[in-house]
């Protein structure tokens, strides 16, 4: 087994260059974004559906706006990496969805069905589901997409390195993974830890 250089530092310590601050705001503010618009889309299409109007008004709008990306936020959605976009990842999205059905339905309470703005529930039953299942298949194809891509290029590439990573648990899966997709030969996973929480991965000692 290879010698490995001393004192290297926790897997979950290492930091990843990822283009500095302005470029992780700009991706963190194009999923908001992304995601936002996602949410107003399902709202319109339900509204399209269950509401029998020809005037949309504004405030439905702005509340569910409200609820959709205030349980995103709390549950750091757009903090997800879409390109690898996984099941624990949809669990997330999952539970987002049945907290946005518990969230309208206490808005619903709260504002009563006598009030001109009253908040119409089966409405935002409709909406969280379609927003979960908007922001999904928005994950789910950019995740495609991206496989593709690499494929292709990690198939035009002919060099390759002899990898280790330090840290054989899921963290080091997932990046075992992500690196096969490109021109790294990995040989070895080592455990940073004397747990025998180790993940087997078939062709990698």
């Amino acid at each position: 087994m290879p010698t490995l250089p001393p004192h290297l530092p926790p897997y979950d310590e290492i930091q990843v260059n990822d283009g500095g601050w302005l470029s992780r705001f700009t991706r963190h503010f194009v999923k908001i974004l992304l995601d936002l618009s996602l949410a107003l889309l399902a709202w319109a299409f339900c509204e399209r559906i269950f509401v029998s109007r020809e005037a949309w008004p504004l405030h439905g709008f702005l509340k569910w706006a409200l609820i959709a990306m205030g349980v995103n936020h709390a549950f750091r959605l757009t903090s997800q990496h879409f390109r690898l976009f996984g099941f624990h990842d949809g669990f997330r999205v999952s539970w987002a969805v049945l907290s946005m059905l518990a969230v309208s339905l206490l808005v619903s309470q709260l504002v009563g069905g006598a009030n001109t703005h009253a908040f119409n529930l089966e409405l935002a039953i409709g909406a969280a589901m379609a927003t979960g299942a908007l922001w999904l298949m928005v994950r789910a194809v950019i995740r495609v997409q991206y496989e593709s891509w690499d494929h292709r290029t990690s198939a035009r590439s002919t060099d390759s390195q002899r990898t280790i990573i330090i840290g054989a648990g899921r963290l080091g899966a997932l990046v075992c993974e992500e690196m096969r997709r490109n021109p790294a030969r990995i040989i070895h996973l080592v455990p940073n830890t004397s747990g025998s929480n180790a993940i087997l991965m078939p062709g990698i000692q």
